[in-house]
Order: structure tokens, then C-alpha cells, then sequence
């Protein structure tokens, strides 16, 4: 058994709160974001939904598990939320989200392989 530090993964920063925070999915963080989804299958479908319309369950579950090892409360993740809505910077978590989920799963070079071998 290892015992070597595991270095954080370093996600995208996103503007909240008036200041810039890095999104960091770590383990903690994604156990809160699958426990609020059910699975990770129903996140990544989450994910995927969110890029047709579907994001507000998305942008506050994600940021408040992302921004947790900046100390964030989840209540000032819940308020900058309200309404009204600025869309643009809903787009704009819901991209950092994504980013981060990638550098936290990146895709795999099996993946590329099944790809290719798929096409042809």
C-alpha cells in the first residue's frame, strides 16, 4: 500500500461571489454530486441535458461540490442563484462543470480506441 499524497485535480476557475474561485472536483465532491443525482450515469446524463436547456440542478449541486475546498458556503452558491437569472453566466458554470468533470474522468485511450475501431 502507497502512502504518496495525492496531488488535486485542477479544474477551471469560474467567477462567483465577486471573486474567482477554482472548481476542483475531488473525491468528497463527487460523492455529493452523485448522491444528488442517484448515480454517476444520471450526472454525465445530467451533463449532457444540461447543454439542451436543462442546467440550474446541474450549476448548484456542481459549484457547491466544486467550490468546497475554496471554504465557499453552499448558501452563498445558493444566493448568487437566485433570480434573476443571468443566462450568460449560467453557460458559463455549466461549461466549468463540464471541464471539470472531464479533468476528473478524462477520457480514457480505450475510449479513442473503441472510437475508431467503431468507425471503421
Amino acid at each position: 500500500m502507497t502512502t504518496e499524497a495525492r496531488t488535486l485535480p485542477i479544474g477551471p476557475t469560474v467567477d462567483i461571489g465577486g471573486t474567482t474561485q477554482r472548481l476542483v472536483f475531488d473525491y468528497e465532491a463527487l460523492e455529493m454530486i452523485e448522491a444528488a443525482f442517484g448515480s454517476m450515469l444520471a450526472v454525465t446524463d445530467a451533463i449532457d441535458r444540461a447543454f439542451g436547456g436543462r442546467m440550474l440542478k446541474l450549476v448548484r449541486v456542481g459549484l457547491t461540490a466544486g467550490l468546497r475546498q475554496s471554504r465557499m458556503p453552499a448558501a452563498i452558491v445558493t444566493a448568487m442563484l437566485q433570480p434573476p437569472v443571468d443566462l450568460q453566466q449560467m453557460r458559463a458554470y455549466r461549461d466549468a462543470i463540464r471541464e471539470a468533470w472531464l479533468v476528473a474522468f478524462p477520457p480514457s485511450a480505450d475510449d479513442n480506441d473503441a472510437e475508431v475501431s467503431a468507425d471503421g
